[in-house]
């Protein structure tokens, strides 16, 4: 599962879905990662604005790191995202007038997103989302998902493609509907299942991950 880390942060580092309302009691606070693998052994505490958009994402594990987003105004999606910690960036993003990702642009790279539908390309690699606006599939990488909702459902003010360049392991937390199966085509070993405990809230209480690397993320919400 490197290949996923490598993947989304090759985009950025070359050289170095819907909004829906928040509800009490289901949006996204903390996701606790297990794993005797130190790339899946880690804590993310979520934080939101005035505006119940996402802030603040907290990564203690093999990496410390903030991950801070920042709006102008009422915009639902950020201009910046800055890492501090372990990792250092920062990343500037503009929109097409359709308010989609046009580029993102950091001090040694810019990489430009373009659309046709639900399919897009991020500098070349062509990859598509879903109805929801999750990740369908990235370069080799496939995702399958369940009907019911994901950790990410009701969290607002970042998309799907924005976390792609900023967190590698955002598809097992950051999905509007609950992930079901990750696989990758260039290597037929490499496929994750996912099984969830729900919540009263009917959202995903703990996942637990099956595969060539096993761990499980508790989720608790706000």
């Amino acid at each position: 599962m490197k290949k996923i880390m490598l993947l989304f942060s090759a985009v950025l580092l070359l050289s170095c879905g819907s909004d829906d309302a928040s509800s009490s009691g289901k949006v996204l606070k903390q996701a606790v990662m297990a794993s005797e693998d130190p790339m899946f052994d880690n804590v993310y505490n979520f934080t939101y604005d005035d505006k119940n958009r996402l802030s603040q994402i907290i990564r203690d594990g093999a990496q410390d790191y903030v991950t801070t987003f920042s709006y102008d105004g009422n915009a639902k999606k950020p201009f910046m995202v800055k890492l501090t910690g372990d990792v250092e960036l920062e990343v500037r993003f503009t929109y097409d007038s359709k308010n989609k990702l046009a580029a993102a642009i950091t001090e040694a790279n810019t990489v430009v997103a373009t659309h046709d539908g639900t399919g897009f390309t991020l500098n070349a690699i062509a990859g598509s989302l879903t109805r929801d606006g999750d990740l369908g599939n990235f370069s080799t990488l496939g995702l399958q998902y369940e009907s019911k909702p994901g950790p990410f459902a009701y969290v607002k003010g970042v998309d799907t493609l924005i976390l792609v360049l900023v967190e590698g392991n955002m598809p097992f937390f950051a999905s509007k509907k609950a992930l079901r199966s990750l696989s990758d085509s260039a290597n037929a070993n490499s496929t994750r299942s996912a099984a969830h405990t729900y919540g009263k809230n009917g959202l995903p209480e703990t996942t637990v991950i099956t595969g060539a690397s096993n761990f499980t993320i508790d989720f608790t919400y706000e």
